[in-house]
């Protein structure tokens, strides 16, 4: 990819065009931004070079598959011309790629990177309802008009949506076809190795569409590395293991189980297209670096009443307010209640306005927040009135900021205190530092209600200054929980650095 050395022109049914630069490249063909001399207007040009009649047939078969749809998602076919050495052009307005944006690590607010990420998903859709797979999703495959459009290009790889593999040479067929066609980072599993008597659908768009949904929220596909370490895709993606990076918990939970689902090893477990337009994947999200406690109120309730029906999470982060500042709003607007609202995820934000927000949302439930925030706002002394954290039942809780141990045990000692009605805990802690066994034992007998309880990201384990291996880790929990002793069923999974009690 790059500039083109001096300028050259390509004359496509009497309009003229500049080529700038090429931006895309393909098994068969290039593509260049260009810009028409009549109307000064940006336009992207594919060329294919056809040597064979197979490979002029398969320029028309793209050409015909152009032809079939019409939708702001997909992209427009405007004109398209044989000629001698300068093969078949199809031209349509862009702005560079996803796979651009990715390289020059442009980073996406939440809700643009969603609307991005929907407005692929309706061109799928479209896809799919005409019967046919787009089989080479990718993010290189994806132009960006705007912050919140995109266009979906590249159809010279679509089939029918479903093909059913009735012999072995057939299987082969399709599986050698794949390997050339389909791109290896985005491919799903059941493309790298084709079965005789299987059905391949349009669930395998499906999968790659989740691989584009973790590369635009972490900035590079999910098998990117395994890739570049040149190891083998086909048995990462078969693996069915998708590694999240610590950043996974800026998002909503319910956008990285989407993901989770669609990345689904089994075809018959990704969900269909309709469904992931169907979930509510957006959350509110309140930004602010500064403002009084009235202003954010303010700006909160608005936000609230514009967006409450369409997500039930809500993310407030960069939130600063005035040390004397005091709220001195209506009654009326307080009084208000949002009672859609279940998720919140808090970042940075000052602890004033957590009474405000759990009053304007009262029946949240699952709570995201970061370990520093805690210590801050609700362990200091004297501590601020916490009481409407008791309905908190899920708290997923950031530590990987923290690297003083003697903070960390604070705050786990203090856990049962600020929320003593949870049923589900997770808490990501910095690898540098370890867990203390008597603290997470001290948090199992306490929790009542307690279901699971999930330690990520460190594999150290101390027990009266000893570091423990993951057999004295289960062995010591069994011996002396009490809650573990007078459970009927319970599981403890410790490895890879994750230690897991389900009861």
């Amino acid at each position: 990819m790059g500039c083109l050395c001096g300028r050259q022109s390509v004359v496509i049914q009497g309009q003229k065009f500049h080529l700038i630069r090429q931006i895309g490249e393909g098994s068969f063909s290039y593509v260049f931004e260009a810009r028409d001399t009549a109307d000064n207007h940006l336009y992207a040009i594919k060329k294919m070079s056809c040597h064979t009649n197979e490979e002029e047939k398969r320029a028309q078969d793209e050409v015909e598959n152009y032809q079939r749809f019409s939708h702001p998602s997909l992209v427009s076919l405007l004109y398209h011309e044989q000629m001698q050495y300068n093969p078949n052009s199809h031209v349509t307005s862009i702005n560079g790629s996803l796979q651009d944006a990715f390289d020059k690590q442009t980073k996406f607010t939440t809700r643009v990177l969603l609307d991005l990420f929907l407005n692929v998903c309706e061109g799928v859709r479209q896809i799919h309802e005409k019967g046919m797979a787009h089989r080479d999703l990718k993010p290189s495959n994806i132009m960006l008009l705007n912050h919140s459009h995109t266009v979906i290009l590249d159809f010279g790889s679509m089939t029918p949506a479903s093909i059913l593999m009735t012999t072995r040479s057939e299987a082969q067929q399709w599986q050698d076809w794949a390997e050339e066609n389909c791109c290896v980072q985005y491919r799903a599993p059941e493309l790298f190795h084709i079965e005789t008597n299987s059905l391949i659908t349009e669930k395998t768009d499906i999968f790659s569409l989740g691989g584009i949904l973790y590369a635009c929220c972490f900035g590079k596909g999910p098998f990117d590395d395994v890739y570049s370490r040149g190891d083998s895709v086909a048995l990462a993606a078969a693996s069915g293991r998708i590694e999240l990076p610590v950043q996974s918990t800026t998002y909503p939970s319910n956008v990285i189980d989407l993901m989770l689902a669609m990345l689904q090893t089994e075809p018959d477990r990704r969900p269909s297209i309709i469904k992931i337009i169907n979930i509510k994947l957006t959350k509110i999200v309140l930004d602010a670096t500064q403002g009084t406690i009235n202003d954010i109120s303010q700006q909160l309730i608005n936000l609230l009443k514009q967006y409450c029906t369409k997500t039930n999470t809500l993310q407030i982060q960069n939130i600063v307010l005035p040390i004397n500042d005091s709220l001195n709003i209506s009654t009326k607007s307080i009084n208000i209640k949002f009672h859609y609202l279940k998720h919140l995820i808090v970042n940075e934000c000052d602890g004033r306005l957590f009474p405000i927000i759990f009053s304007l949302a009262p029946c949240l439930t699952i709570l995201s927040v970061t370990g520093p925030l805690l210590l801050k706002y609700f362990l200091k002394i004297p501590p601020p009135n916490t009481s409407y954290l008791i309905h908190i039942k899920t708290l997923e809780l950031n530590c990987m900021q923290m690297d003083r141990q003697n903070r960390l045990n604070r705050l786990l000692n203090n856990l049962p205190t600020l929320f003593p009605y949870l049923e589900h805990v997770t808490v990501d802690i910095n690898p540098k530092l370890y867990v203390d066994l008597r603290i997470i034992k001290t948090i199992l007998d306490i929790f009542i209600k307690l279901i699971s309880l999930k330690i990520q990201r460190t594999s150290k384990y101390i027990l009266d200054k000893y570091t423990q291996d993951d057999r004295q880790v289960r062995n010591y929990f069994e011996i002396h929980s009490y809650r573990l002793n007078h459970s009927e069923t319970y599981e403890i999974i410790c490895k890879d650095s994750q230690l897991e009690i389900w009861l």
